[in-house]
């Protein structure tokens, strides 16, 4: 049971900062749309934050669009096949499948 008292410090304290989000799907092709969703719903099971174009934009807005919303990673999928960017360092790496975006995001490879 709370008290005045109590109420009031809790109404003090400052908010949770929301998490940085992690990851940006990107989706070169109409194909790869269906993939990214099912990355999108796979990593937010798992408790990451990620997001992804829902406007339609080329890859190169999409890009623009993760760096202006702070994605630390954007997994980039398309005919070519899977590629995982980290916009801190830059570096780019082809993977073998959507389900190691997620291994590598969340599972140490690239902690952060």
């Amino acid at each position: 049971q709370l008290t005045g008292t109590d109420y009031r410090v809790q109404l003090a304290e400052p908010a949770a900062e929301p998490e940085k989000l992690r990851a940006f799907g990107l989706d070169l092709c109409e194909e790869a749309r269906a993939e990214v969703f099912a990355l999108a719903h796979e990593m937010r099971s798992l408790g990451a934050a990620i997001d992804l174009d829902y406007m339609q934009r080329s890859g190169k807005g999409q890009m623009k669009q993760a760096g202006r919303i702070g994605a630390r990673y954007v997994a980039i999928l398309g005919d070519e096949g899977v590629e995982l960017k980290d916009m801190e360092s830059g570096e780019q790496e082809a993977l073998e499948s959507p389900t190691a975006v997620v291994a590598h995001v969340l599972r140490g490879r690239h902690p952060g």
